[in-house]
């Protein structure tokens, strides 16, 4: 009688912001920008808001309103990760997915990991900094 397997399904949104198209003072100079941003805990990097010339997210949001769809833009909104992620499980609900997360690399630097509920409701507890 053949063993019985058991797989897991783990379904991820990746995501990387570049640190030229966000907000890290003092100044624009890359190298300082690294080296800020390298001492930054979870709140801070969180708290990062996207330059006024970049195209491909909210101007002037933070990352965590940009995640988790709660800018002063609908249209981000309706674009955020959170969205994308959560279609993502509702086209796989036939698959069983069993974990669900969010992976974003900021920088180069950190990569925020953020769960979210298996049936896709919200996003799980608070984000959290993978450790390197």
């Amino acid at each position: 009688m053949p063993a019985s397997t058991s797989s897991k399904l783990i379904v991820t949104e990746w995501k990387s912001l570049q640190i030229d198209f966000l907000i890290i003072p003092p100044g624009n100079n890359r190298i300082e920008k690294a080296l800020r941003l390298s001492g930054m805990d979870v709140n801070g990097v969180l708290g990062l808001k996207f330059a006024n010339h970049d195209r491909y997210h909210p101007p002037g949001e933070t990352i965590k309103d940009w995640i988790q769809g709660t800018t002063n833009n609908n249209e981000w909104n309706q674009r955020a990760p959170v969205v994308q992620l959560r279609k993502y499980l509702q086209l796989m609900t036939n698959m069983n997915p069993s974990h669900a997360y969010l992976v974003i690399v900021v920088g180069s630097r950190k990569i925020l990991l953020w769960e979210m509920h298996i049936d896709g409701s919200s996003l799980k507890g608070l984000a959290r900094l993978a450790d390197m």
